[in-house]
């Protein structure tokens, strides 16, 4: 079972891992030049980077503001993409931004208020969620909306309804062809660090995947307070 995702995922629809390097290089001002993680090698900290898959261009990190970049990236690429973070067995949060704009988002399991304090009445009331239609240009040939209402907005006696978030969310990433939606690299940290990994442990596509450094921050199993 993967780890909570520090930094979460971003999925970017797009047809060009190079361009997607580049743009995410344009507003992540620290990264250094893009570094191919095939054949295996000493990987140092920063954003991995997915070959096209299915039209989408994916990035991890272990670094958590990873998914403050998704909406400067969509912009500079004018597209659409989605920011995932994902806590398995307990919360997902999926956030759709196009052209850089927020369009909305879900959470599941599905609440409308956040207590903000255990002694008194005062709550957060969340935003509504968006229609559906935000997701319909992010959808793979041949794909339903109607499917991803399924899996989404299920029903009260449809059996989908008994699905446990993290079912949920494997059945709309299958809808939308999103792949390793859940990996956590920061739980592969030493494969990564010492380079040990093969092509087997690691997501789809991974021999072409590229990593963009951030050179201020030591190798993934080091311990930063070595240093102090």
């Amino acid at each position: 079972m993967p780890m909570s995702q520090p930094g979460g995922s971003i999925h970017v629809r797009f047809s060009d891992q190079q361009a997607v390097v580049a743009a995410l290089r344009r507003v992540g001002q620290r990264l250094g030049e893009p570094q191919p993680v095939w054949p295996p090698r000493r990987l140092p900290r920063g954003l991995l980077v997915s070959p096209v898959r299915h039209g989408w261009v994916s990035v991890w990190s272990t670094l958590p503001e990873l998914t403050d970049l998704v909406q400067p990236l969509s912009a500079t690429l004018e597209c659409s993409a989605l920011a995932l973070v994902v806590m398995p067995d307990e919360c997902w949060t999926l956030d759709v931004y196009r052209h850089g704009a927020w369009l909305g988002g879900w959470v599941r399991p599905r609440v409308d208020l956040i207590e903000l304090d255990d002694d008194d009445d005062e709550a957060l009331e969340l935003a509504e969620e968006p229609p559906l239609s935000v997701l319909a240009p992010l959808l793979p040939p041949g794909a339903e909306l109607e499917g991803v209402q399924a899996r989404l907005l299920p029903e009260d006696d449809d059996e989908e309804a008994e699905l446990s978030p993290d079912e949920v969310l494997e059945c709309l990433c299958a809808e939308l062809c999103l792949l390793d939606y859940d990996w956590d690299p920061a739980a592969d940290a030493d494969l990564l660090a010492e380079g040990e990994y093969g092509e087997e442990d690691m997501p789809v596509g991974w021999t072409e995947f590229v990593l963009l450094p951030t050179p201020e921050l030591p190798l993934l199993d080091t311990d930063w307070d070595d240093d102090e």
